[in-house]
C-alpha cells in the first residue's frame, strides 16, 4: 500500500509555509513563490475588494475652517473575484506495475514518480503565479495579467522600444507602490535580468547589497530595503515598440489584506497537495491523481508595479 502522504509532501508539510521546500529540485530558480505568503480559504470563491488609484488620496494641509477632501467619496464595487483554480497531474499503474513499483527495493520508483508529480504541480503554481492568464484559461491570474497600465513604467526613461536596464528605472519603479507605506516587498526578476542589475551597479563603481538570509544560510541581494527575487517563469521574449527579446521587474508589496498573496483550498486530507488513489472504472489501474487548488489575490492595484522593455 502506498503511503498516504509521500516523502515529498512531508517534506513540504514540515515547513511554515506549505508550498515552501523542494527548491533545489526545481528545473528553473524560483525563489518568488518561496516568498509569497499563503493562507487557507473555505469555500470556492474569494471575493476580494481591488481598490484602485483613485481612491488613494494624497495627505492634504487643509486651511482652519477648510473642508478636507475625501478620495472614498465615490466607493466602488468589488469588480473582480479570485477564484480558486485547480491543478493537477495523474499516474497510472495497473496492477502488475503497481507491484514492481512497490517493491521493496531501497527505491520505491512510484514514491518517486509520485514526488516528480508533485514537482510539477508545484511548478504549474510557479508559472501561473508570474504569467497565469485567468480569464477563461483554467489558471489563475499573475502578475503579467494583474499590473495595470499606469502602473507600469519602461526601461532607459521609457524608451519606446525598450533599451538597457538603469538602476534609476528600479527606483521609478519603487515610487509606483503606494500601499505599504509606500514600500514593495520584492522585486521579481527572472536571472538574466538580476545580472544586468548587478552590472548596472557595477558600471557606476557600485556593489549591490548583500544580506544573508538568516532562513536559509543564502545571499538575498537588495535594492535599497527591497529584496530582489528570482524566478525565470518571467520571460525573456516580450516586446515593446519595435523592441523585441525583452523582459520585465514586478515590485510587489506581499501579504493577505494589503498586496498580493497565495490561496489555498484544502483537499480531503486537510493539506495543500491532495493524493488521491482510485481504481479506474472497466480497467485493472489505479488512478495516482496529485492535485492541488490554488488562487493569488491582490488587494490593492497599488501594491503591484511593471517596469518592462528591458533589453
Amino acid at each position: 500500500t502506498m503511503a498516504s502522504i509521500t516523502q515529498a509532501q512531508a517534506r513540504l508539510f514540515s515547513r511554515p509555509n506549505p508550498i515552501d521546500g523542494l527548491h533545489e529540485d526545481l528545473p528553473i530558480p524560483d525563489e518568488f513563490i518561496e516568498a509569497l505568503p499563503w493562507v487557507k480559504l473555505e469555500g470556492h470563491q474569494v471575493n476580494v475588494l481591488r481598490v484602485t488609484s483613485g481612491n488613494f488620496g494624497s495627505a492634504t494641509w487643509v486651511a482652519p475652517g477648510g473642508a478636507t477632501p475625501d478620495s472614498s467619496s465615490v466607493p466602488t464595487a468589488p469588480a473582480t473575484t479570485f477564484e480558486l483554480r485547480r491543478v493537477e497531474v495523474d499516474l497510472l499503474l495497473d496492477s502488475f506495475s503497481e507491484a514492481i513499483y512497490s517493491s521493496p527495493l531501497d527505491v520505491d520508483i512510484a514514491q518517486v514518480e509520485l514526488d516528480a508529480k508533485l514537482l510539477n504541480c508545484r511548478y504549474a503554481i510557479g508559472r501561473a503565479l508570474v504569467i497565469g492568464a485567468g480569464g477563461a484559461t483554467n489558471e489563475p491570474e499573475g502578475l503579467r495579467t494583474q499590473v495595470i497600465a499606469a502602473q507600469t513604467v519602461g526601461a532607459s526613461n521609457d524608451a519606446a522600444n525598450g533599451g538597457t536596464l538603469l538602476l534609476t528605472d528600479v527606483d521609478r519603479l519603487l515610487a509606483l507602490i503606494r500601499a505599504n507605506n509606500g514600500r514593495a516587498d520584492v522585486l521579481v526578476m527572472n536571472l538574466a535580468v538580476r545580472q544586468k542589475w548587478e552590472k548596472a551597479h557595477y558600471d557606476k563603481g557600485l556593489q549591490p547589497r548583500v544580506e544573508r538570509n538568516l532562513e536559509t544560510g543564502l545571499e538575498d541581494f537588495y535594492h535599497g530595503r527591497v529584496r530582489v527575487v528570482v524566478s525565470d517563469h518571467l520571460p525573456s521574449n516580450e516586446t515593446k515598440g519595435a523592441g523585441k527579446n525583452l523582459s520585465s521587474i514586478y515590485a510587489v508589496v506581499l501579504g493577505y489584506g494589503k498586496g498580493l498573496c497565495g490561496g489555498w483550498k484544502p483537499g480531503a486530507s486537510g493539506e495543500f497537495f491532495e493524493i488521491e488513489r482510485v481504481l479506474v472504472e472497466g480497467t485493472d489501474q489505479h488512478r495516482y491523481r496529485v492535485s492541488a487548488q490554488a488562487t493569488f489575490p491582490l488587494f490593492s492595484t497599488r501594491s503591484l508595479a511593471r517596469l518592462n522593455g528591458i533589453a
